[in-house]
């Protein structure tokens, strides 16, 4: 254990970021003094239960450090309270694909190495005896041992695990007060919030992707024809395909959590006062269906599984492809005043288990093989996206469609680099909409000013105001011209977008200067 909390204060030195020295320090004390008392605890116990104390124990120990070590390794960065925070997201269908791809020959090595250090350990724990005379000084010796360890326990219990824990926990209650609101929620739809306008009838659909890359979509200019269909729509008037989209944030729960709330990078409200879209259908009198090939719950409920619980028809799908979405709305009761939420796999690592083998089909010479995997992920997403559009517009009363990615991911960097390093390729997303006929001649002007800023910026913090602005939903104490796509006061001045929760400036991405 002290050994590994060296290599840490060794690699500090090589590394472009981690621990500082005086956290590395405090946590080796902390680590020397419940080894010594773990050694204490073994010493004396009966010798039946010496192994099973020694396997727990060290198991205990060491596995912060194989985490953060593992972590490192695996995602280029430092365990944080965001990193902490995704280990909480994660189902057993997710750790999977996630060792599949992540896992090389080193990571692999130190897990063996550690696995065989323990039972090692377990197997020479039967042999250590330690049974102290029953005299006044040798009980005097043990108290003052157990002591002097108890003492730098205490002195060394902040350190870089334990602060990891409590700034995990910290991140994860922000949105658990989200959780802990729905009722206060409701009662300020019914008693505050009125309808300016009660929206329009008919069908509208959110699509939610996931770590899609606009860089790596021809509809974007990329090289290789990934989007096929949608490149096909590109001079379609019903298609309407934003070329500057960028996600609030680079991670799931914070992008989410601002995307389908009234919350955004431009507004000063609390998160956990913030309505939802489902919330404001369901008391606009629209009929919510929320349709996902996602976990229905993790260790942690976030704002996203409580956004989608309030839907009135929920479909989970799990294992299994993204196509499954298009089959399960004929599963779904259909009305003339509906918005239906659909939530993709979309290129979820790890890439190769997004797709079935028929769309294995990019093979680039001397390319690492993840490009190849990634860029056929985007394929079958692209072709379930022209399934799932020829499904909902033959749907009666059928409007519009809006897709957006929850973040992007720096597939080009042969990894995603760890959540606590920023760049800006991490949020370039696609952003689409897709309207009827019946919606270009019910709602022409909207059309028209959706047509004239297609190559202005939008972040998707904005989708709660777009759908809302699609529906021609209105609530007189929420609503925000400035950052309504579909309203001729929508800001387009580029020195107000920002993204990583208003961090960083969109006009700081070095691409924005490419093209």
């Amino acid at each position: 254990m002290d050994g590994s909390c060296n290599i840490v204060a060794f690699l500090r030195g090589i590394t472009s970021s981690g621990p500082r020295f005086w956290e590395v320090s405090t946590f080796m004390a902390f680590a020397f003094a419940i080894t010594q008392i773990a050694l204490a605890l073994v010493a004396t116990a009966p010798l039946f239960w010496k192994g099973l104390l020694t396997f727990f124990l060290y198991t205990a120990i060491n596995t912060p450090t194989l985490i953060f070590w593992g972590y490192y390794f695996t995602e280029h960065g430092w365990l944080n309270a965001m990193g902490g925070f995704a280990l909480l997201q994660t189902h057993f269908s997710e750790i999977v694909s996630y060792l599949k791809s992540r896992i090389s020959m080193h990571v692999a090595l130190c897990i063996a190495i550690f696995l065989i250090a323990i039972g090692y350990l377990c197997v020479k724990s039967q042999y250590i005896d330690w049974t102290p005379e029953s005299t006044t000084q040798h009980i005097a010796e043990i108290v003052i041992f157990m002591l002097l360890n108890a003492g730098l326990l205490f002195r060394g219990r902040e350190n870089l695990v334990s602060e990891t824990y409590r700034e995990t926990r910290a991140f994860a209650m922000q949105y658990e007060h989200f959780n802990q609101n729905v009722e206060d929620r409701k009662k300020r739809m019914h008693d505050v919030l009125h309808f300016e306008k009660d929206g329009n009838p008919g069908i509208y659909v959110l699509v939610i992707g996931e770590s899609a890359n606009r860089d790596h979509m021809s509809a974007y200019g990329y090289a290789l024809e990934t989007t096929p269909w949608l490149t096909s729509l590109k001079d379609d008037p019903r298609m309407l395909l934003f070329s500057n989209g960028y996600s609030c944030h680079c991670f799931t729960v914070p992008t989410l959590s601002y995307a389908l709330t009234a919350k955004n990078q431009y507004n000063s409200m609390d998160l956990k006062d913030a309505i939802s879209l489902i919330e404001v259908a369901n008391a606009a009198g629209y009929e919510t269906a929320w349709i996902s090939t996602h976990a229905r719950y993790s260790a942690w409920n976030t704002p996203y599984s409580v956004i989608a619980e309030a839907s009135a028809q929920k479909i989970w799908i799990t294992d299994d492809f993204d196509m499954a979405l298009v089959n399960a709305i004929d599963q779904l009761k259909i009305s003339d005043r509906m918005l239906l939420v659909f939530h993709i796999m979309g290129s979820h690592l790890s890439y190769h288990d997004r797709y079935p083998k028929a769309f294995d089909h990019f093979h680039t010479l001397g390319r690492h093989p993840q490009y190849d995997e990634y860029d056929n992920s985007v394929l079958y997403t692209d072709y379930v996206m022209q399934k799932l559009t020829e499904k909902v517009s033959a749907l009666p009363n059928f409007q519009c469609m809006l897709y957006f990615s929850d973040h992007s991911v720096l597939v080009d960097e042969g990894h995603d680099i760890g959540f606590d390093q920023f760049a800006y390729g991490k949020t370039r997303i696609p952003f689409y909409i897709f309207v009827s006929h019946r919606f270009q001649e019910e709602r022409a002007e909207s059309y028209q000013r959706l047509r004239s800023i297609q190559h202005a910026t939008v972040t998707n913090d904005l989708v709660f105001n777009a759908m809302l602005g699609l529906m021609n939903v209105r609530l007189a104490e929420n609503y925000e011209l400035e950052n309504d796509l579909t309203s001729k006061h929508y800001n387009t001045d580029i020195s107000r977008f920002y993204t990583m929760h208003g961090n960083h400036a969109i006009v700081g991405d070095p691409a924005l200067n490419q093209r």
